[in-house]
């Protein structure tokens, strides 16, 4: 719906974010939640990697954007990614990879037992994590984010009091 509105409305300008996952301080999402569980559940095939971005950096970006009235698609995370294996290792948590058929079974049957909101199709979200490279961001709208994915997720452990 917006790239047909970009298309009959060139006048108009919009400024469109993809952000990586966000985390912050007071920040609790689907990603956040999968650090609260006392192991950390992959699925074997895939590296799982995330790209992540801090709360703050998000705000600054759209604040400058709305500023400067900027417009653009722009990825919006920190420098490089890091695994959801290596995550588990920094919260000295155990990194459990199951087949993604075998997950999606359990969840399919925990959901109709009412014992999860997950479903089975989140398995993918898990497997075919976009790995978003933010070099226009910092090229083209001049942002640089604060921190890159690892010490994102470094910064979110010590705000949490568990610092790897």
């Amino acid at each position: 719906m917006l790239a047909r509105y970009r298309e009959t409305n060139p006048e108009l300008r919009q400024l469109i974010f993809r952000p990586g996952a966000i985390l912050g301080d007071g920040v609790r999402n689907q990603i956040s939640d999968m650090f609260e569980r006392p192991i950390v559940l992959g699925v074997t095939g895939t590296e799982i990697p995330f790209v992540l971005i801090w709360d703050a950096d998000v705000a600054r970006a759209i604040v400058r954007g709305l500023r400067e009235g900027r417009a653009g698609i722009y990825n919006l995370t920190g420098d490089g990614a890091i695994t959801l294996r290596e995550m588990a290792r920094r919260m000295g948590k155990r990194y459990v990879a199951l087949p993604a058929g075998l997950i999606r079974a359990a969840l399919r049957l925990l959901r109709v037992v009412g014992a999860t909101r997950l479903s089975p199709e989140q398995v993918d979200f898990l497997r075919y994590r976009p790995v978003l490279t933010n070099e226009r961001l910092k090229a083209e709208f001049g942002f640089t984010p604060s921190m890159s994915s690892a010490q994102v997720f470094e910064r979110y452990l010590a705000s949490k009091g568990r610092a790897a």
